[in-house]
């Protein structure tokens, strides 16, 4: 682990030199850092009770020196950081300290808010949080164990947490208020918000979210230092002065790890080893530029409405075509099925099911054909 003064140099170069709007750490700051010195001093009063008074006498004095989480603490007080923690559904495994809360379900009253809950955490020492932003970082993993979404606010102990990815835009644009928006004419404990409105004098935003605060990841490239979506920078580079104010200023600058060692590597669709400060970045930039992908309320109507329609058509024409024909015919609705699932994707924006509809208009060409051979084999034979 790096020293709190290797990471209190790290911060003080990016904001006060480089100029950065928001720096975010990918890192939990789980644990004190131990000092030689003041451990030293402590086994010198336990081994020698007579000098007790006059060594924590002189461990006061020179504490201040030595308290490297103290001094980390006051660097990031008074600078635009916001430091990540994890949730976890054990409800025993609770350490550090949360930051605040965006508001309680008391402040909600009988308002639901459907949302993702957790039962425990995983956070920064108490000395850091108290001075800092602070964000979750958790996924939502699909049945196959793929990200592709994250929960922008979440439930803890009858209160809601913002991620990580909001944390850092609210720093960035001074920590506007966070406002549920419920679809109009809708009762108080119908739970789906529309989306999270960021209000301030100087901020009028609202990011659409699907069910559960859930923001679908529109992944803009294939990850790491050579996908070519973001720029990676090493902190040496930064600790070294190597940089201009220029590649950083006004930027929000994410701070993480991309070694397979390091742990933080996640199965995405784009990439079966996606660093996962890159997955809050493109939330983000999905944020900050309002290009969002949503699976809406209605896309199981929809799946519902296709699969009949293909389903009553391909049934109607393929006992009359010929076996040519109804291959093309087949082919013909896959691409078809494919093209325009891809077109509202990508310029609609909208995450609609086609797995089902492909593998229903497989399902009927290969019965269609198999019936077909049967009856065709008996009358050879």
């Amino acid at each position: 682990p790096w020293s709190r003064e290797v990471v209190s140099n790290l911060v003080v170069e990016l904001t006060d030199q480089l100029g950065a709007a928001v720096v975010a750490f990918d890192v939990v700051f789980a644990e004190a850092q131990s000092s030689d010195a003041l451990n030293a001093l402590e086994h010198l009063k336990n081994k020698r009770p007579a000098l007790a008074s006059q060594v924590e006498a002189e461990r006061r004095n020179i504490e201040k020196i030595f308290d490297r989480d103290a001094q980390l603490a006051e660097v990031i007080a008074s600078r635009p950081v916001v430091l990540g923690y994890y949730l976890n559904q054990d409800s025993s495994a609770v350490s550090g300290a949360l930051p605040p809360a965006l508001f309680s379900q008391k402040q909600l009253g009988d308002l639901r808010l459907d949302s993702t809950i957790w039962a425990g955490y995983g956070a920064n020492i108490p000395v850091l949080q108290r001075k800092a932003e602070g964000g979750y970082f958790n996924p939502v993993l699909d049945e196959d164990g793929t990200v592709r979404s994250i929960p922008l606010i979440a439930k803890f102990d009858e209160k809601y947490y913002q991620s990580f990815a909001l944390a850092a835009l609210r720093t960035a644009f001074g920590k506007p208020q966070v406002i549920p928006v419920f679809p109009e004419g809708v009762s108080d404990d119908y739970g789906a918000v529309e989306s999270i409105a960021l209000r301030s004098e100087e901020v009028e935003l609202d990011i659409p979210v699907e069910r559960g605060l859930i923001s679908r990841v529109n992944f803009r490239g294939k990850g790491g230092p050579a996908g070519g979506a973001y720029r990676y920078i090493s902190a040496a580079d930064v600790l070294d002065g190597k940089l201009s104010p220029e590649e950083v200023a006004g930027r929000i600058v994410l701070v993480g790890t991309t070694a397979p060692g390091l742990l933080d590597l996640r199965s995405t669709p784009v990439n079966p080893a996606y660093p996962g400060v890159e997955v809050h970045a493109n939330v983000l930039t999905a944020m900050l530029d309002g290009n969002f992908k949503l699976k809406p309320e209605y896309s199981q109507g929809i799946l519902l409405i296709t699969v009949l329609l293909v389903g009553v058509v391909m049934s109607a024409l393929m006992p009359i075509l010929s076996p040519v024909w109804s291959l093309v015919t087949a082919l013909l609705i896959l691409i078809a099925s494919i093209a325009v699932n891809s077109f509202l994707y990508f310029q609609a924006n909208l995450v609609l099911p086609v797995a089902v509809v492909l593998l229903l208009v497989l399902a009927i060409f290969v019965f269609d054909a198999a019936y077909g051979y049967l009856p065709e084999s008996r009358s050879k034979k």
